[in-house]
């Protein structure tokens, strides 16, 4: 990738290392990571990943391919992993930049446009701001949306365009979805994280009716797989309202019970240890790091109240990916008296 770029023609050879390298690259809206061929220790010795995905986003704007690759490319590049950085890649990385400004952001959008099968359901022009920012938004509410639009067969995918009328500059757009569930129902889910979670009893005899008695102790077994490396990881297990988490961290607890947490989970020197949290309606753990693989957590539940309470689902995600996710089901608990 030393060659003049405006020397560079594509043929078959072209295609197949373009595709070679999108083949290597796995991403998702807000990360982008290349898959080294070479063992770590020797591929730095001749390119690193920043630089790599720099030359290949200067060729393609070059050449005028595959411009979504080009986005999540430039996406990925903003969201890198300081750290892991050089002088040299960061150099690169600004050529990079600026040759995407030049090509895809010269000159400033006048309006925005957003569009549900072709039909508006939002248009407007930025020169109505004044000299305010080029910010705007919009809320539109499911039911309206039905009435107003004639939606009456919802079971046919929708399409939602977001649309720079005026072609020029770049439009950029962030959206959001808001809605309730219900607990009961909610099934498990593999967004790139497996989540299961076990309860066992006193013995270690796993409950599978969810008939629990009050006052008696519970383990509770949370086991989560990736498949691929997660930075800022965080994973939630609400617990039972009619139950409390027990704190075996207090000298009371702890002398009867610390031992069902343990886990034979090690820790090399240069890794994070989570944090965990044993918040009142909630066990929460969060890691800087989690590596690929399969990681259990312990903790111990109680019951204080009879009554049947919902069970909510079990949810981990990677903070900053929020694409990146997994839940287990939801289910209902009896606490017997």
């Amino acid at each position: 990738m030393a060659a003049d770029l405006n020397k560079v023609e594509l043929g078959n050879s072209g295609t197949e290392l373009i595709q070679d390298f999108q083949n290597r690259l796995s991403f998702s809206t807000r990360k982008i990571e290349l898959s080294e061929t070479l063992p770590f220790s020797a591929s730095r010795i001749y390119y690193s990943s920043g630089s790599t995905a720099s030359v290949w986003a200067r060729y393609l704007i070059k050449k005028n391919l595959h411009p979504d690759l080009v986005s999540k490319i430039i996406i990925g590049l903003l969201k890198r992993n300081l750290f892991l950085s050089s002088t040299h890649d960061e150099a690169a990385i600004a050529i990079a930049m600026r040759n995407y400004h030049d090509h895809y952001e010269k000159g400033y959008p006048t309006s925005a446009a957003v569009q549900l099968d072709g039909t508006d359901l939002f248009r407007f022009e930025f020169a109505n701001l004044g000299s305010k920012q080029p910010f705007v938004g919009a809320n539109f509410d499911t039911e309206s949306l039905i009435k107003k639009y004639n939606l009456a067969n919802l079971t046919v995918p929708k399409t939602l365009s977001f649309l720079n009328p005026s072609k020029s500059g770049r439009v950029y757009y962030n959206a959001t979805l808001d809605y309730s569930v219900d607990f009961s129902k909610i099934e498990p889910k593999d967004e790139g994280i497996s989540i299961s979670r076990q309860i066992f009893d006193d013995k270690m005899k796993p409950v599978t009716d969810l008939k629990l008695k009050r006052g008696e102790v519970y383990l509770v077994r949370l086991r989560t797989i990736t498949r691929r490396p997660i930075a800022d990881f965080v994973l939630r297990d609400p617990i039972p309202s009619v139950s409390e988490i027990v704190n075996t961290s207090f000298q009371t607890e702890g002398l009867s019970l610390a031992s069902l947490e343990q886990s034979e989970k090690s820790y090399t020197w240069f890794e994070s240890r989570p944090m965990i949290e044993k918040r009142y309606d909630a066990f929460v753990l969060t890691s800087s790091y989690l590596s690929a693989g399969i990681h259990e957590y312990l903790y111990v539940m109680r019951p204080i109240s009879a009554g049947n309470s919902m069970l909510p689902s079990a949810t981990g995600q990677a903070m900053y990916e929020p694409e990146i996710f997994g839940r287990t089901g939801g289910d209902i608990v009896e606490a017997l008296k």
